[in-house]
């Protein structure tokens, strides 16, 4: 059962953004209007939620590897919220390498970042680089590529 949510409200680009629904372009008023009757929902269920104010994408600032432990960066990091988690720290100069995943008992990291690299195979995870130049560009990350199950 879940207990806690992240949510981040949509920035205004949002109406701006690629979509295949041809449905016209998203209202901003109406979406930040939808988005707070979701947050209110969630918050109704679980009792707790976690607004993100200055990250793009919720797991770009945590992430879960499994085993109790996250990976965390930038206002994440001392967040009440995840005081119970061993936390593995991303510093700002590698903030994208946050955005990682844990898949079947290894780490799949963007190439690039050394020290969070190093800190995730310090915890006693295997990781494997990959180049995620591309999407960094689109503020895109691992978590952002597949649904896994």
């Amino acid at each position: 059962m879940f207990t806690k949510a992240i949510v981040r409200k949509p920035c205004k680009n949002i109406v701006e953004g690629i979509t295949t629904a041809n449905l016209g372009k998203p209202n901003y008023e109406k979406a930040i209007y939808q988005h707070q009757k979701y947050i209110e929902t969630l918050h109704g269920m679980l009792g707790e939620t976690v607004e993100l104010k200055t990250v793009l994408h919720l797991k770009t600032g945590v992430v879960s590897i499994e085993n109790n432990n996250i990976v965390v960066s930038g206002k994440f990091i001392d967040k009440a919220n995840f005081q119970n988690f061993n936390k593995i720290r991303v510093d700002v100069d590698e903030a994208y390498s946050a955005n990682c995943i844990w898949f079947n008992g290894k780490v799949i990291v963007p190439r690039g970042f050394p020290k969070s690299k190093q800190r995730i195979e310090a915890t006693g995870y295997e990781t494997i680089e990959l180049d995620m130049s591309e999407f960094q560009k689109l503020d895109g990350g691992l978590s952002c590529l597949s649904l896994r199950f």
